[in-house]
């Protein structure tokens, strides 16, 4: 577990995230840092700019509302549990700054959690990290909030009620779960050759437009890009519908009280590919039930 500050005279100055600054370091600190996960913590930035994944959060992000309704309430204590880059913390850290928001990020991997530290700490602000898996979590009662973004898809299926049931034992009394996930087809067939052959180009393309340098040759990064999207059709369409996710929620003894869908920003081409597969992305906010308890 580590804490990362620094002094407070930047206070008052609204936090900003400089992806195209981060990207090259996340970059060269997952070709040291990871296993298995290394395509994926060193393209997610690069991704990110290029608004090519349903999952991307960038300033201006309809989850920013949404987040500050919870903090306004007096909701304070914040877990990220799974992070794949610094943009979940940056989206706390901008909503949440004026409320004195404690932001916890938690992941199996220690590059998100690095970058984090280093955000943190350029930026003069705070940040708890803690190196775990999530089903290994054992927390009750800590935290106010907790964002689960995009990351139950990673999850086996039979582990996915176990880990959201460790998540709501994770909610104080009045705590809220922030759930975002997708629904849609299997990314096979057809759908998949399509990605393979193209993921790539799409990527580029935009990063091209925003004149944005790559981090290594041009065939080396469009071989991991090639490869990144191979490995995506096994955690796609793993959720067909909204209501396979709310059972799984209340199975682990959680109570949905909203739900709602929300439209992403993406680059044309890779939205023009994701009707395709009738792909929707979902936020659902539930409190704890007596299950949890």
């Amino acid at each position: 577990m580590t804490v990362s500050s620094r002094n407070d005279n930047c206070k008052g100055v609204r936090f900003r995230e400089d992806i195209p600054l981060l990207a090259p370091e996340t970059f060269e600190l997952a070709s040291r840092e990871c296993g298995n996960c290394r395509d994926m913590h060193s393209l997610w930035p690069y991704i990110r700019l290029a608004r090519a994944s349903q999952g991307i959060e960038m300033e201006g992000s309809r989850l920013e509302p949404l987040m500050a309704r919870l903090f306004e309430s007096g909701r304070r204590k914040l877990l990220i549990a799974g992070a794949q880059d610094t943009g979940l913390f940056a989206l706390a850290a901008r909503v949440g700054e004026k409320y004195g928001v404690e932001v916890v990020v938690l992941d199996r991997c220690n590059t998100p959690l690095e970058m984090c530290r280093r955000l943190a700490s350029r930026s003069a602000i705070r940040v708890e990290t803690i190196r775990q898996d999530l089903r290994d979590l054992v927390m009750p009662d800590r935290f106010d909030v907790v964002l689960l973004h995009h990351t139950l898809q990673f999850v086996a299926a039979d582990e996915q009620i176990d880990v959201l049931s460790r998540l709501a034992r994770s909610l104080r009394q009045n705590g809220r779960l922030v759930h975002l996930f997708n629904v849609s087809r299997p990314l096979s067939g057809e759908f998949a050759i399509e990605h393979r052959n193209k993921y790539a180009d799409w990527v580029i393309d935009e990063l091209d437009r925003l004149t944005v340098p790559l981090p290594e040759r041009g065939d080396a990064f469009r071989a991991r890009l090639t490869a990144h999207a191979k490995n995506r059709e096994r955690h796609t369409g793993g959720f067909a519908n909204p209501k396979e996710v709310d059972g799984l929620m209340q199975a682990a003894g959680l109570a949905i009280e909203s739900g709602t869908r929300i439209e992403p920003d993406l680059t044309p081409p890779y939205r023009k590919f994701l009707s395709k597969l009738d792909m929707q992305r979902f936020v659902k906010v539930a409190r704890r039930g007596c299950k949890a308890k």
